[in-house]
């Protein structure tokens, strides 16, 4: 398998979800993770990263749980 190149913000997303396979992550706190605090995020940033990533990484593998956050899965669909 090739290396798959990630940016800063996508690291951290993807880094804290695997930190938690198997459980939902909330959205805030991926916010927080990413953007270190900074109170002035587009709400939509967060959505294009997870996007990106699911292309990167397979879209089966992180899941949307509504009104919470996301999930990383141990094993695709």
């Amino acid at each position: 398998a090739l290396p798959v190149r990630l940016t800063a913000f996508e690291w951290r997303v993807l880094s804290t979800l695997m930190l938690r396979k198997e459980t939902v992550v909330d959205r805030r706190e991926l916010l927080d993770r990413v953007y270190e605090y900074d109170a002035d995020v587009d709400s939509n940033s967060l959505e294009v990263i997870v996007g990106r990533l699911r292309r990167k990484i397979g879209a089966e593998m992180i899941r949307t749980i509504r009104g919470r956050g996301y999930l990383l899965s141990a094993a695709p669909g």
